[in-house]
Formats: C-alpha cells, sequence, structure tokens
C-alpha cells in the first residue's frame, strides 16, 4: 500500500469535513492523478510576494489558464492577496518548511507553507494559504491548523506560523491555539490514516469505514 501524501491544505480540510466528506475527499486519492485548482494562484502569490514578477507579469499568467471558472476565480484570490501583501508592507523572508510522516510512513503531509516574511518581532512568519471556500476556516479549524505546523516546522522564539485566508484576507495566529488542539491533530491524523487503511480492504463497504471511524471515539473538545 502506497501512502497518502496530502498538501497542509488538503489536510486541514479533511480535518474540517464530515465523516463521509473525509471518506469522499481521501477516496480521491486512490487513483493516480488529479488537480490542484489553486497550483497557479500559490505560485504566482509567492512570486509577487518575493517581487520576482510585477503585477501586470501576473495577470498574463492567470490569463494563459485555460478554465474559465479557475481563471476568474485565481485572478480574484491573487487580488485580494496582493492588495493585502503590499498594503501590508510586508519583506519577504523564506518560510520554513517539513515533512510529517505517520509510524506506520502511510501518511505523509507537505508542510509548506507558501509565504514567509519579516514580523514585528524581528523572527520571520510562516503563512500557509488557505484559499479553499468550503469547508469554512473557523476558528477552531484554524488553531488546530496552526498547531499542526508548530508541530512539524522549526519555529523560533520570535517567528510565527499562521494560516491567511485569502478570500476574507484575514490572518489567523498562534493565539487561537488551545490546550486542546495538541489532542485534535493527534485525532485528525489518527482518522486520516485509519481511512486510508479501510479504503485498501476491498471488502468494505463506505458503511463500514463510517462505523470504524465512529468507532474511534470523538473528536476532543478544542
Amino acid at each position: 500500500m502506497e501512502p497518502i501524501d496530502l498538501s497542509i491544505q488538503t489536510f486541514m480540510k479533511i480535518a474540517a469535513s464530515t465523516t463521509r466528506g473525509k471518506i469522499s475527499i481521501i477516496r480521491t486519492f486512490m487513483a493516480p492523478g488529479g488537480y490542484d485548482f489553486y497550483k497557479v494562484l500559490k505560485k504566482l502569490a509567492g512570486q509577487l510576494a518575493r517581487y520576482e514578477i510585477s503585477w501586470i507579469d501576473a495577470e498574463a499568467e492567470v490569463a494563459k489558464i485555460k478554465r474559465l471558472p479557475e481563471r476568474q476565480h485565481t485572478l480574484v484570490l491573487l487580488q485580494k492577496f496582493y492588495s493585502w501583501f503590499v498594503a501590508g508592507g510586508f519583506a519577504w523572508a523564506d518560510p520554513a518548511k517539513g515533512l510529517h510522516v505517520s509510524v506506520s510512513g502511510l501518511l505523509k503531509v507537505r508542510v509548506r507553507p507558501e509565504i514567509g516574511f519579516k514580523n514585528s518581532s524581528g523572527g520571520t512568519t510562516s503563512l500557509a494559504l488557505w484559499t479553499v471556500a468550503a469547508p469554512k476556516l473557523t476558528p477552531s479549524v484554524a488553531a488546530d491548523g496552526i498547531q499542526f505546523l508548530v508541530n512539524e516546522l522549526l519555529i523560533g522564539a520570535n517567528d510565527e506560523a499562521a494560516l491567511f485566508q485569502v478570500r476574507a484576507q484575514n490572518i489567523f495566529d498562534r493565539s487561537l491555539i488551545t490546550a486542546g488542539s495538541a489532542a485534535r491533530v493527534k485525532f485528525h491524523l489518527t482518522v486520516v490514516e485509519e481511512i486510508w487503511k479501510e479504503l485498501h480492504d476491498p471488502g468494505k463497504s463506505t458503511e463500514e469505514v463510517v462505523s470504524h471511524i465512529a468507532s474511534l471515539g470523538n473528536l476532543p473538545p478544542p
């Protein structure tokens, strides 16, 4: 059985979904391939933040996207990100990066924040972009995601790990982390790996997978 390899955003999206939603998303990784709807957006956001390209250049790249919905969404969200970044006057700094691998090796999560900048404390803020419309990025979901970033990245005393909700232009930082965040992250990781293993059993129906996940208990409180 090959491991399931996820981005931090996809892992959070799974964690924030219902059990059936989790199963549906994870099932898409059973077949090779896949398409990242926001790949161009994330690439261009990083290039703009590093001042490698101009806004005119970025617009030209977006115009090359063949799928109309993707092109429209990318342009709108890129405008939101760029206006926020420019207004903030941020100075680029390379974000921290990491890789979570479960003990069994069956779950991998790429922890690669797309943006980094110097913060007011003199450290680096490593910022992961949240680009999807659903599920909603609530403070609780954000807290779990930030806890995961802190777990996997080398965060110094003056460094920060945060999430940026591009659509709403909101930053969620470590102030959201609660006493229960670490337990919640551990539970999410267990659930994702268990679903992945269950889906590789050809004799298991969706209802049986749902039942198995229910047997793991309830999500720890925030």
